[in-house]
């Protein structure tokens, strides 16, 4: 099967391809740590770097957002009202 492209989904998709990791206890006695598909862990630090670029791209759209209103804020009309009050929702959530 071909992988689809989902741009609106791409840092899910990245974190789901990271490695899991399943924790066993060995002998001598103590943890192993081994990769499988049913595994629950995944590393922190992927992870973070994933979800740090995720805001990044968060802040930028917001950022995009807000100038838009700011400077098309001026033509608004009872037409384009309710477009405009729901960007304004989403900036302050």
């Amino acid at each position: 099967m071909e992988k689809q492209e989902r741009p609106h989904l791409k840092y899910w998709d990245r974190l789901c391809a990271l490695q899991p990791y399943s924790f066993f206890l060995s002998d001598p006695p103590g943890v192993k740590r081994v990769p499988d598909k049913t595994g629950q862990w995944i590393e922190r630090h992927k992870a973070q770097e994933i979800m740090d670029a995720a805001q990044v791209e968060i802040g930028e759209l917001r950022s995009a957002l807000n100038a838009m209103l700011t400077h098309m804020g001026m033509d608004e009309d009872e037409w384009n009202k309710p477009t405009f009050d729901q960007a304004r929702r989403a900036l302050t959530q």
